[in-house]
């Protein structure tokens, strides 16, 4: 098995930045052209099997970390999953980072710095409930490191 981990895990990294580019950044309630337009629109039967995907890739971390993403790069893009329209996948964006937290030590004040700079410069102010959520995010992420340390 630790002969296909490497493999895998690259396969793993360019997977999840192919999601990221096609149902990732252009389906975050950040993005002002989509904040008025209704859900289900957004979430066409098309984008499902690729969110799912995106789902399954998120649920494998930090068991595989990809070797192609840097720590930076893929907290960067959990933290904005996190503010996808899919709620499904917003929690499997929080998963990903509490069990980064939890597993990788060292890369616990990477996650911390790396969410709290997407709040400052990827959730405008103008959306007063997203940045309410990732506010109590980022509370939950301190809490629990202080809890583990």
């Amino acid at each position: 098995l630790g002969h296909y981990s490497n493999s895998v895990s690259r396969v793993l990294g360019s997977t999840l930045q192919e999601l990221d580019v096609q149902v990732g950044r252009s389906l975050l309630m950040t993005n002002e052209h989509i904040r008025d337009r209704p859900f289900a629109e957004l979430l066409t039967k098309e984008k499902q099997p690729a969110l799912d995907l995106f789902k399954t890739c998120l649920a494998c971390i930090p068991r595989m970390l990809p070797p192609n993403l840097s720590s930076p790069h893929l907290v960067d893009l959990l933290a904005r999953m996190t503010v996808h329209v899919d709620n499904e996948l917003r929690s499997a964006a929080f998963s990903a980072l509490r069990n980064l937290l939890s597993e990788q030590p060292s890369m616990r004040a990477d996650v911390i710095m790396d969410f709290t700079g997407f709040i400052a410069t990827g959730v405008p102010d103008v959306c007063p409930l997203i940045l309410e959520g990732a506010l109590r995010m980022l509370i939950q992420l301190i809490s629990q490191w202080k809890a583990i340390a």
